[in-house]
């Protein structure tokens, strides 16, 4: 089990894909920032407090899971995700949600399972 993102990885620019799901990673490094082309970001089963502000640079990002975590609120920077239009936040402390996701028009999937009276401010 990783307990960090591999430094590897932060030149592995054109990647599409990536699927670090049941892990030990406890944050998602700024480096990863440079990942322009990724479609599909997979953080689920890990020990995250966060989603970092990084997860905006993510302009062509369209599947976001990050299920079972220890997430307890999201950046603005989410908003940026335009082309978003599968995101999975179950199972975590989420107890409200960023108004810049209201930018997010492409959205169609949504999921909030077992979160915290989750409050959605634009809905």
């Amino acid at each position: 089990m990783l307990e960090s993102v591999p430094p590897i990885l932060f030149e592995m620019s054109s990647l599409t894909s990536l699927d670090l799901d049941h892990n030990q990673l406890s944050e998602f490094p700024p480096e990863m920032a440079s990942h322009r082309y990724l479609y599909s970001l997979d953080l689920s089963f890990n020990n995250l407090v966060e989603l970092p502000d990084v997860i905006g640079a993510y302009r062509n990002l369209r599947l976001l899971s990050a299920d079972s975590n220890q997430i307890a609120s999201l950046t603005d920077s989410i908003g940026n995700c335009k082309n978003l239009s599968y995101l999975s936040l179950s199972y975590n402390r989420l107890k409200t949600l960023p108004t810049s996701m209201s930018k997010m028009e492409d959205l169609s999937e949504l999921y909030l399972k077992w979160s915290p009276r989750t409050v959605c401010s634009y809905c």
